[in-house]
């Protein structure tokens, strides 16, 4: 059963069927002859059949309808759709097609980030994200002016539970995506790595599995990674390198496997790497400070690392902590290390190393940290 009514600034849709949860299509049709158009809301429906929408010739044309935004509009006034066919009345007036479109992309996009969150523990999101206000107003959104699209989305240590919408792909104008200190679990869908605007991508402390998407390294403009403390598996992705505004590669708490790829060490714009308590295995490159002499914080702590300490880890002179602890370190500590006069903390303990270590007294000075023991110096 299906039919479509086009008039201008007016359509009648009858749907057909429900969806599936976790899709996300932006639906316009163009009525050419009257120059109208209308925005399809379509999001999340109750049954699992995929719906189809059948256009009357007078439309432009066909096109599926994965999802029916109205369901959530009526979900959230707590009415229940018992059958399987909905009839669903637009009416847009002809303003600028571009800009309306846009803004009903993002808030299409949070509203399918709520549809997966299962669990608010403080209820904010069930109360605040309301349909009859800006979603620019919602809590934990910024939005930037005058386009007045979703930029910032900060939704951390709020206990929340779910799963991370793929449709958070589409937020074009995305620069901050912070989900840290929650409950999200499933897969890190590879979509976000179409938020080319993204700089700061936050999912640290949750229960994330799978592999780390290599479509991560398609954001160029991205400066911070935090994707410790879950449980992804898999091998830290070689095109990370093609990250050349990255200041922070943060993985720890995971369970990575292979080695790390050379290339991270040759990335001039990392501060901080941290990829402590995981099973990375291999040596390290012995220039590992050759292209990057700006490297801050190295924390490799608790993996299964093998052959000799660096030497260029000498070349580093704005390192204010080493971490080599609890790895399969043998021979000697380079020299070099006792010079790097800003440094702060200094882990080498559990391995197998050997020698002496001479450190300059402006070097003692600033020491916060020293952990030797157990290797044998």
């Amino acid at each position: 059963m299906h039919s479509m009514m086009c008039r201008k600034c007016q359509t009648l849709c009858l749907v057909n069927g429900h969806a599936e949860n976790g899709s996300l299509e932006l639906l316009i049709v163009w009525e050419l002859e009257k120059s109208c158009f209308f925005v399809a809301h379509q999001l999340l429906s109750l049954l699992p059949t995929n719906p189809s929408l059948f256009l009357n010739p007078c439309c432009y044309k066909p096109h599926p309808l994965l999802h029916n935004y109205l369901s959530i509009l009526l979900s959230q006034e707590k009415m229940l759709l018992f059958t399987p066919y909905v009839l669903v009345l637009f009416w847009v007036h002809c303003f600028t097609p571009m800009v309306l479109s846009f803004n009903l992309v993002d808030e299409f996009a949070l509203i399918a980030l709520k549809a997966h969150i299962t669990y608010d523990s403080q209820g904010m999101l069930a109360t605040n994200w309301s349909t009859k206000s800006s979603h620019c107003s919602w809590y934990g959104i910024s939005c930037n002016a005058p386009q007045q699209r979703v930029s910032a989305i900060n939704l951390s240590n709020m206990g929340l539970e779910g799963t991370i919408a793929p449709q958070v792909g589409n937020l074009s104008f995305l620069v901050s995506l912070d989900l840290s200190n929650n409950y999200f679990d499933g897969s890190l869908p590879k979509d976000i790595g179409k938020c080319k605007e993204l700089q700061q991508l936050n999912l640290f402390n949750n229960k994330l599995v799978g592999s780390i998407p290599e479509a991560i390294c398609n954001l160029s403009k991205l400066e911070e990674l935090y994707l410790g403390n879950n449980q992804l598996i898999g091998e830290i992705p070689k095109k990370m390198s093609n990250l050349l505004n990255l200041k922070v590669l943060s993985f720890p708490m995971n369970n990575l496997t292979g080695s790390i790829p050379t290339t991270i060490f040759n990335m001039s714009s990392l501060l901080n790497i941290s990829l402590s308590y995981n099973s990375l295995s291999g040596s390290l490159p012995m220039d590992i400070c050759y292209a990057n002499l700006k490297l801050k914080e190295l924390n490799l702590s608790s993996n299964h690392l093998s052959g000799k300490v660096p030497t260029g880890l000498g070349q580093c002179i704005k390192l204010q902590g080493i971490s080599l602890s609890c790895n399969d370190f043998t021979g000697s500590i380079p020299s070099g290390i006792g010079n790097l006069v800003e440094l702060q903390s200094l882990s080498l303990q559990n391995n197998s190393l050997t020698g002496t270590l001479f450190l300059s007294s402006l070097f003692l000075l600033f020491m916060h940290s020293l952990s030797l023991k157990l290797s044998k110096i």
